[in-house]
């Protein structure tokens, strides 16, 4: 049996979380003074948050997104154009789609819509993954209406659940069936961190420290709404080269009406962009020289011919011009790469320009094409995100915390493809010394105490790999941690001390340590989020106080455990069961 005939079983899903942001925005973007205006309701609209753990990719385009009247009617579609999405690069972050005018009322159910022959799937390999959707997209109701009056500020998250809708074609091995289903609730007053925005120049306000951008789709130019970027002290800003700007003033000096703008950051509450990066790409002659970019791996180098290897991703613009040559190649996992002549820009802690030498397997990288038509692909420019590789495995021995771990890398992670390790059951010593980041892979990026890594997680490690094949040790200074999930039914709850205990229906991901208990106990996170019938803490209580006669809370609940029998939460999504 291959691989991807085993792949639902294995196959492990968090909510996809579309969010749907009206709110009163001035010129300025959320507020008076720069930019002026007059304030009018709008509505933005973002996507984000589908982990999958045996997908690195899963990519549609959405057509439609519409919110249905109280008493019947709906809204005018709210995108005024089709937006390509890879829902599994959106994991802790979210991509905005649209800034969009919204009409004011009151609506009870909401619908999104995507072209079914857009979906794009690939595994862990980079080999592509056949699903047939069996539904062209979802509708869902409100547990209360949503109100939407001239000038008020609201949020909603839209959650298009991957787990319990994926299933085995059976009549196609190695293929899925996908079965869309939403789940829509109301947010109010939080913080979105977003994946990156692009767009152009729109209008600077430097006294203010402030950038206003035009909104711009790589894919077809298309403007969907302005933002209004607020740079601060500690806001990377990159020339077109990829190295830094001096200062702020700088930045301005050189920045000019219509350059192109890709930028990181978090959407706040008020409506500003508060970004934490900021790269400007002036393109020669006033048009888009890159007909496409890519997102992948770097699983080989070549350094005497100028090439590497990259496991594909996604498509990230240029698909019309990508999608006919992979076909005509077969629909490969991997490519070869020329990187001659290719501008080469790191990000990370050290945003910079770099060179071939900056290169590594086992990078995430964005590659940048003036033309794609046969290999070796001629790359026009490499946007490394790190300059550390990762390397993806699981936890089997942490008797050494809080000093050291012990993983064994999966068989497709780059490093034992290249034959850096020898093979996946070969012991990787990952050393810890406190100034390494540990965190957990869900909204929020929480961080957690090394004390609570435990034998089979699923970790990536970022760092430096040393030693020999068969007796690496990888210093890192980042360790991502995959949660446990489960599914269930909450039958207690102590709001006092903040938890809840779960009759546990189903097991989707391992929490860490021994196998927990049935019924399982979970402490609450003060980050906590919440999705479907609870909002936060505080309803989600209410909710089980407020539970009639044959009514309870289901809940699929995403954290690690304590090391004490219970667990910890980040993430739960509540649904009422009649």
């Amino acid at each position: 049996m291959s691989d991807r005939s085993r792949l639902l079983p294995l196959l492990r899903a968090r909510p996809l979380a579309l969010l749907l942001l009206p709110l009163a925005a001035s010129c300025g973007g959320g507020g008076g003074g720069s930019g002026g205006g007059a304030t009018a309701t709008s509505v933005e609209l973002l996507v984000g948050d589908a982990p999958v753990d045996d997908l690195s990719s899963f990519e549609l385009t959405l057509t439609g997104l519409f919110l249905t009247e109280q008493g019947g009617g709906e809204t005018p579609n709210l995108l005024t154009g089709a937006r390509s999405v890879d829902l599994l690069a959106l994991v802790t972050r979210s991509a905005l789609l649209e800034v969009h005018a919204a009409p004011a009322g009151t609506y009870e159910s909401a619908r999104f819509a995507f072209d079914d022959a857009t979906l794009v799937a690939r595994d862990l390999t980079g080999a592509p993954v056949i699903v047939t959707p069996t539904a062209s997209g979802a509708a869902a109701d409100f547990a209360a209406p949503l109100v939407i009056a001239a000038g008020e500020r609201a949020r909603v998250h839209f959650e298009l659940p991957l787990a319990g809708t994926l299933t085995d074609d059976l009549a196609n091995p190695g293929q899925l069936i996908w079965a869309p289903a939403l789940l829509v609730s109301d947010r109010k007053g939080e913080d979105e961190p977003l994946d990156e925005v692009h767009g152009v120049v729109a209008r600077e306000f430097p006294d203010d420290s402030r950038l206003r951008i035009a909104l711009q789709d790589r894919d077809t130019d298309a403007r969907h709404g302005e933002l209004t970027l607020s740079l601060s002290p500690t806001t990377v800003l990159l020339d077109d080269d990829g190295d830094p700007f001096a200062n702020e003033r700088a930045f301005f000096a050189f920045t000019r009406s219509s350059d192109r703008i890709e930028a990181s950051g978090v959407l706040a509450a008020d409506g500003l962009f508060d970004a934490d990066l900021v790269h400007v790409e002036r393109v020669s002659g006033g048009g888009n020289d890159d007909v496409a970019r890519l997102h992948g791996t770097v699983t080989d180098l070549d350094l005497a011919g100028d090439t590497l290897t990259l496991r594909l991703r996604n498509v990230a613009f240029g698909k019309s011009v990508v999608d006919p040559v992979l076909a005509g190649l077969g629909d490969p996992a991997e490519i070869e790469i020329s990187y001659v002549g290719a501008e080469i820009k790191l990000r990370g802690d050290d945003p910079r320009g770099g060179d071939e030498n900056d290169l590594a397997v086992g990078q995430a990288v964005k590659i940048d094409f003036a033309t794609f038509v046969s290999e070796p692909f001629p790359a026009h420019e490499i946007e490394i995100e790190d300059e550390q590789a990762e390397y993806e495995g699981t936890i089997v021995d942490a008797s050494g915390l809080p000093g050291s771990v012990v993983i064994h890398l999966e068989p497709h992670d780059p490093a034992v493809v290249a034959g850096l390790v020898d093979s996946s059951t070969t012991d990787v010593d990952v050393l810890l010394d406190g100034s390494e980041r540990l965190w957990l892979h869900l909204r929020g990026e929480p961080e957690i105490d090394a004390g609570l890594l435990a034998d089979g997680l699923r970790v990536k490690v970022r760092g430096d790999l040393s030693g020999s094949s068969s007796a690496p040790t990888l210093t890192a200074s980042s360790l991502r941690v995959e949660p446990g999930e489960l599914r269930g039914t909450v039958t207690a709850v102590n709001q006092s001390i903040g938890t809840f205990v779960v009759d546990v229906d189903s097991l989707d991901d391992p929490f860490g340590g021994a196998a927990l208990p049935d019924p399982v106990t979970f402490r609450l996170d003060a980050a906590a989020f919440f999705t479907g019938a609870a909002s936060d803490a505080s309803s989600f209580f209410a909710l089980f106080a407020g539970l009639g006669s044959g009514e309870s809370i289901d809940v699929r609940v995403a954290g690690i455990a304590d090391g004490l029998g219970g667990a910890l939460t980040w993430s739960i999504e509540a649904n009422m069961v009649d």
